[in-house]
Parts: C-alpha cells; sequence; structure tokens
C-alpha cells in the first residue's frame, strides 16, 4: 500500500488535471465531496457555457478526464450524468468562507446514476439522453433499463470512454450485462441488473476511483 505522502501527491495531480478539463469544457464546479466533484452546465457563469450543447460539453468533459486520468496515473472513473432544474446556494458559517452547494432531484439522480456505474463509462438517465440526442440531432442513444436506488428501473444509457461511442444491449459495462427492456421480458429468471450510471446537462457527480491500490 502507498504510504500518506504518496497519496496525497496523487491526488494533487489528479485534481490538477480534472480542473484543467472543467477549463477546456467551460463546466463549472460547484464543489468537491470528499473524492466526488459535483459540476453543472447552463449556469451563465462560466465562458461559453453555452445553453444549445449542456450534455455534450459535460459528456466529452467526463470523456476527457476519464482518458486523461487512465493514462496517465491508471486511475479510472466513474460519472454520472442528469439534466433537469437545480438550485445554488451560498451557506455561510463563523469559522470558513462561504460554501457553495447545489441542491434538486437533478443531483440526486446523477449521484444515483455515479453510485451504481462502472469504471471508465459515463452513465445517463433517460433525460440526459434524450437531450444529448438533441443536442446532437442523432438518435436517442441505446437505453437499458437498470436497478436503480430509491427511483427502480429506470431507463439509461451508457457512453464507454475508452471507445467514445454508447453502448448497444448484450454489452457490457464493467460486470453488468445491458439488458433492454425487451430482452428483460424475454430472459426467464433472469437476474436484476444492479448497475447504472446517472447524467445530467446540468448537474453531473464525478468520482475518481483507482485501479491501484488507492481506492
Amino acid at each position: 500500500a502507498r504510504n500518506a505522502s504518496d497519496v496525497a501527491v496523487w491526488m494533487r495531480k489528479v485534481h490538477h488535471e480534472v480542473e484543467a478539463a472543467l477549463q477546456r469544457h467551460h463546466i463549472r464546479k460547484i464543489e468537491t465531496r470528499g473524492d466526488c466533484y459535483v459540476c453543472v452546465t447552463g449556469t451563465n457563469a462560466m465562458p461559453k457555457d453555452m445553453h444549445h450543447n449542456q450534455v455534450v460539453r459535460m459528456l466529452q468533459f467526463a470523456q476527457d478526464a476519464s482518458n486523461t486520468l487512465r493514462t496517465l496515473f491508471a486511475t479510472e472513473i466513474r460519472v454520472g450524468i442528469s439534466t433537469g432544474p437545480v438550485t445554488i446556494s451560498f451557506i455561510e458559517t463563523h469559522q470558513y468562507a462561504p460554501t457553495m452547494c447545489v441542491f434538486g432531484d437533478t443531483v440526486c439522480t446523477a449521484a444515483r446514476m455515479e453510485q451504481t456505474g462502472a469504471p471508465a463509462h459515463v452513465h445517463l438517465c433517460q433525460a440526459a439522453s434524450e437531450r444529448y440526442a438533441e443536442e446532437t440531432h442523432e438518435s436517442c442513444p441505446p437505453l437499458h433499463r437498470m436497478m436503480v436506488k430509491s427511483k427502480g428501473l429506470v431507463p439509461t444509457s451508457f457512453f464507454c470512454c475508452q471507445r467514445s461511442r454508447f453502448l448497444c444491449d448484450g454489452e457490457k459495462a464493467g460486470s453488468v450485462v445491458l439488458r433492454s427492456e425487451e430482452a428483460r421480458r424475454n430472459s426467464a429468471g433472469a437476474g436484476a441488473l444492479l448497475s447504472s450510471v446517472i447524467a445530467s446537462g446540468r448537474a453531473m457527480a464525478y468520482r475518481r476511483r483507482s485501479c491501484t491500490d488507492c481506492s
């Protein structure tokens, strides 16, 4: 196992690369929660934070960060995206500087997506998938029925950062084989699928996950 000094150096380098990716794709960071980044688009707080490509930029940022961290530090991340309204607020304290926080079901959905996601993949909720199709003028990415805590079975899509494409029915995201609703109905006795990733054009949860010995 690595000592505390090595872990601190590794974390500093990882955060440096993520911050650079945020700037390249004009994404607004709201806060960090432990090893999780919380970011948004569409708040007009960043230059070139345009309304017409919110989900596209968030997905590009996630892919950029994922591939960079894997190449430089053998570190893999899970990303969840959801789209919808959010509330941003400053929480004041007597001892520390005000803390900026973001709230809403959009944030919770993105968190659920990330928590049940797969390394090196981006998990988008149905609304984010449909928004991506609208922004790119393409058909909606393949949707798979996934079991998400507190939401039940919901349609979601997976984007593979390494292959730079959305996954189709029957492919694997991590250890989970993706199944559409039709495939689930036709598979007698199939177990519940317990993996999903969250996504949003307005809010994203980012979690760093090491594939070495720093998890």
